[in-house]
């Protein structure tokens, strides 16, 4: 039998037994304790069974709500770590950069700018081939291509070039 348990439910349930009150996680998720009440009336309902004895003094976790509260806490810190690994994703530059360069270029050029660069962004990894024929970005796969002076305008409008030396 499928019961559709929402992790949203899950999740909450186990803040309002490890708080040990509907009012703190109200305030933790800034909610209505109504809201809050409903959705773990809801959520029993869907479990087939009393999670939480609600009394004066706040809220008793029953002997189902503890074995659910084991899978709540597995699941909420998974998702802890999930959105946190989602939230610093993106903050550094990470993976391949592969680039083409002309080989007469001088070699302590070319060594300067890896070496400013990896102090930036430590968790990219270069690729640099030294070549020099002419390399078509569209071609070859290369995020960023330095070539010699080209005097005709650029056939590819998704391409970007830049005099970088005159």
């Amino acid at each position: 039998m499928k019961r559709n348990i929402s992790t949203d439910h899950l999740v909450l349930f186990t803040h309002v037994a490890e708080l040990g009150s509907f009012t703190k996680t109200s305030q933790l998720y800034n909610i209505p304790v109504s809201t809050i009440s409903r959705r773990i009336v809801s959520f029993e309902e869907k479990i087939g069974g009393q999670l939480i004895k609600r009394n004066t003094k706040g809220v008793q976790v029953t002997e189902l709500g503890f074995e659910i509260l084991d899978y709540g806490k597995k699941i909420t810190s998974e998702l802890d770590a999930l959105e946190s690994f989602l939230a610093h994703k993106n903050d550094e530059p990470h993976g391949t950069l592969k680039v083409s360069m002309p080989a007469s270029t001088s070699a302590s050029i070319i060594n300067d700018i890896i070496h400013s660069y990896k102090q930036l962004c430590p968790e990219v990894t270069i690729d640099l081939r030294l070549t020099d024929r002419f390399v078509d970005p569209r071609v070859e796969d290369y995020d960023i291509v330095f070539n010699y002076v080209i005097n005709e305008p650029l056939k590819d409008s998704t391409l970007i070039a830049k005099r970088i030396v005159t």
